[in-house]
């Protein structure tokens, strides 16, 4: 039996009435993929903390972290590479 609390969603939006709620959820749900990423990058390539205090250093970093992530990011969709794949089995 369907639970009563998964027949709704509610969301609240600032667009105003000439968006459909077909579109406000398929930009929720674009959203939604963009915070799951940030959170992934935050995790495996550790984004949390800048090790350096110099705004051009720190900037070097960011990027060359963002670099690295893209090209995982990449590889990985295009099926060439897997963080979790053991290389003897794999």
């Amino acid at each position: 039996m369907e639970s009563e609390r998964n027949k709704y969603i509610i969301v609240a939006t600032s667009l105003g009435e000439e968006i459909s709620a077909a579109r406000v959820l398929e930009l929720y749900r674009m959203r939604w993929e963009i915070e799951l990423v940030f959170k992934r990058l935050k995790s495996l390539f550790q984004y949390g903390e800048v090790p350096m205090k110099r705004d051009k250093s720190a900037r070097a970093w960011f990027y060359g972290k963002l670099l690295f992530a893209a090209l995982c990011e990449t590889l990985v969709n295009t099926g060439r590479f897997s963080p979790g794949r053991d290389k003897q089995t794999g």
